[in-house]
């Protein structure tokens, strides 16, 4: 019995199994895949670029230029992060890109303390980064973020490069704003006119504001500059221009680095700080007729004088050959003639208001001056009357 048993046990156990290997399919083995990829940016989203920040959104909802001595900047790495200066503390955060939507996450920063605006520039600057929501690529130029609206709200310029041919420095610039030596960077004097023009043969030339400038200067790598010790014509003008002058010219020497953005131009010293930010210069045709401002006249005591803060002193030269303008107090009438560089002027006739002191003796050398003129130069935005011995007479802008 005990056997008859086993062997139904066994017959049973037998089917089951039998039953078990036919009903179950064969799963077959997963094929081998490579280990999963870390997302990275598209490639037409600009990584590897040392972004300047050229306007951001402020609190008032209003789009602002960067100010401060150091550069607001940012750098999107091809892993997902995101790092740079804030124009006071260094700050790093992660993004993402998916078409042309980004995401960025809260920055982390150093805690260093700067000067107030720059602390208010640098927090807006922080909270703008983490509302960005899509983004647009000029190539090789402008990087710009908009907000969840649609609303622009960062906007940053691409160094130029310049690897290849002329250092794009060659040229004329005009002087916007410096460093004035007290931690701020300061605007030009209104009406004042400070040049610098870099040749392919390694001169620099210029006005520098006051007193005309020469020197040489040598580039090396892709932004390294040095500047010799510039020499001038020794021409004195107004207290305040002069500052400006002695300020300027001491912080051409101070130059080691230049990085273009667009068509500004800035000169760095050795510890990064912004000394000198140029405009790149507009040329317009070189013919005298139009309106002029005065900005600097002869005093008649072997000095260039600034016009007085506030006075409008005026040259309008019509076509026609007729003179007319403010002499600061009263409007005048002459009339001109040009043959090549050559000019003549008729004595002026003016009305009769009386001003001030300072002012009616501001005018009245100024129109003593015009029938003195025999010669006139434009160069760039400023035009300069001369006497029969080259002296200058009259400095227009």
């Amino acid at each position: 019995m005990k056997k008859i048993i086993a062997i139904a046990v066994g017959m049973l156990m037998l089917t089951v199994c039998f039953a078990g290997c036919v009903s179950q399919p064969v799963t077959p083995a997963p094929a081998q895949t490579t280990a999963p990829v870390a997302t990275q940016p598209p490639k037409t989203f600009p990584v590897g670029v040392e972004w300047r920040l050229t306007s951001y959104l402020n609190g008032a909802k209003v789009m602002t230029p960067v100010t401060g001595v150091k550069p607001v900047t940012a750098f999107f790495d091809t892993t997902g992060k995101v790092s740079g200066s804030g124009g006071c503390n260094q700050y790093s955060a992660t993004y993402t890109v998916a078409g042309t939507g980004i995401t960025i996450t809260q920055p982390i920063s150093t805690l260093m303390a700067c000067e107030e605006s720059v602390m208010q520039q640098e927090s807006m600057y922080l909270a703008d980064l983490t509302k960005a929501s899509s983004y647009s690529y000029t190539p090789g130029d402008t990087l710009t973020l908009f907000d969840a609206s649609g609303a622009v709200i960062l906007v940053y310029k691409r160094p130029v490069d310049e690897s290849a041919g002329q250092p794009p420095i060659i040229g004329a610039w005009d002087l916007f704003s410096y460093n004035n030596g007290r931690g701020a960077i300061q605007t030009v004097i209104s009406g004042s006119s400070t040049t610098a023009d870099f040749r392919s043969d390694g001169k620099l030339a210029g006005s520098a504001g006051c007193n005309q400038y020469s020197a040489t200067y040598t580039t090396s790598g892709s932004t390294g500059i040095t500047i010799t010790q510039p020499i001038t014509t020794l021409m004195a003008c107004e207290n305040a221009l002069m500052q400006q002058e002695t300020q300027y010219l001491s912080l051409l020497q101070q130059a080691v680095k230049y990085e273009i953005t667009g068509d500004q131009l800035t000169l760095f010293d050795s510890s990064g700080t912004k000394i000198l930010i140029y405009n790149k210069h507009v040329s317009r045709p070189a013919t005298i007729v139009g309106l002029w401002n005065l900005f600097s006249y002869n005093n008649g005591k072997g000095g260039i004088e600034t016009v007085i803060i506030g006075s409008v002193t005026t040259a309008d030269f019509g076509a026609a050959g007729k003179l007319a303008g403010s002499a600061g107090c009263n409007q005048y009438s002459a009339t001109y003639t040009t043959s090549g560089q050559e000019i003549t002027i008729t004595q002026p006739a003016s009305t009769r208001m009386a001003c001030e002191n300072a002012l009616m003796q501001q005018e009245t050398q100024f129109l003593s001056l015009l029938p003195k003129a025999r010669s006139y130069k434009i160069s760039g935005d400023q035009l300069t009357l001369f006497d029969s011995t080259g002296t200058k007479l009259l400095i227009y802008t």
